[in-house]
């Protein structure tokens, strides 16, 4: 004696799963390793900007010896090698073991979006601290009539839209995270709703 509606749940379940579409193990390990090689360039150029930023405060110092320049040049090496170090550990905590597994697939994303939230809360505090000590300087150096107001309000101008530039390429960044995480949370709780 059969069940027509235990038929019909044993075709649907026996049926190919044509909707969703499971990767093969070689293209996980493939975007995996695409991933880690962006994950490695990216940190790459933030280390030769570092010492591009570096190595032309030192030139600027030699070339110009006021007492300005050399606290600015303090400043730049203070911060880049901040900033170095928030990189390679942003850099580090997104480095995983090689993948092999959807699961690990899945962890992989998980562990490299919270890394991009953890770069974005150290990057904003980081770029509050550089605008505030520029603000101060330049704020500084038109009331001591060290520069023009049109070179102050232009210097203030510029440093506004990299400001703005850099909040948008956070918020981007933590989007794209909260997204990743978001998802995670969903396929965590549904199979105990089940």
């Amino acid at each position: 004696m059969t069940d027509p509606e235990m038929e019909l749940w044993q075709k649907e379940w026996s049926k190919p799963n044509e909707g969703a579409v499971v990767p093969r193990l070689d293209e996980i390990a493939a975007a995996a390793s695409r991933s880690q090689k962006r994950s490695h360039l990216a940190f790459a150029a933030n280390i030769a900007f570092a010492v591009v930023l570096l190595a032309g405060s030192l030139w600027m110092a030699k070339r110009m010896h006021g007492r300005e320049i050399v606290l600015w040049t303090v400043c730049v090496w203070m911060t880049t090698l901040v900033a170095s170090y928030l990189a390679l550990e942003g850099w580090r905590k997104s480095q995983l073991d090689p993948v092999e597994t959807v699961a690990d697939y899945v962890l992989f994303h998980r562990k490299r979006a919270l890394a991009d939230q953890w770069t974005v809360r150290t990057g904003l505090v980081l770029l509050f601290v550089q605008d505030t000590i520029a603000c101060l300087w330049l704020t500084a150096d038109l009331v001591l009539a060290r520069i023009p107001l049109s070179r102050f309000v232009m210097a203030m101008a510029v440093l506004f839209a990299m400001s703005v530039l850099w909040i948008y390429l956070f918020r981007r960044i933590w989007k794209r995270a909260a997204v990743v995480l978001e998802m995670d949370a969903v396929e965590d709780e549904e199979p105990e709703a089940s």
